[in-house]
């Protein structure tokens, strides 16, 4: 990895844990730069990036020939308000190969 990667990588809101073929990617409150770097390296498409940044994103699945998108809603409690706000996550799930036939 070459110095310009390494702070490249530094500036992205991004945690990321490999074991054998299995990647977690975990970014908290993306932005722009961690969606480029989400579709440079992953390829996703483009409406699915898009819609981790939109604030007003519903429940769904989307699916694709070798991946799902899912986006889940939870509560989270605000102990200063004494109310429950809601909180998106977004999951890309890469499917396995079919090996069957």
């Amino acid at each position: 990895m070459t110095t310009s990667q390494v702070g490249k990588e530094e500036q992205l809101n991004l945690e990321s844990l490999t074991w054998g073929n299995l990647t977690w990617v975990n970014i908290e409150g993306p932005r722009e730069q961690e969606i480029e770097y989400l579709a440079q390296n992953y390829h996703f498409h483009s409406l699915d990036l898009d819609d981790c940044l939109s604030r007003i994103q519903r429940p769904k699945i989307d699916e694709y020939k070798d991946y799902l998108f899912l986006v889940f809603h939870f509560p989270v409690f605000n102990q200063e308000a004494r109310n429950y706000t809601q909180s998106a996550i977004c999951v890309y799930w890469r499917k396995l190969p079919d090996y069957s036939a």
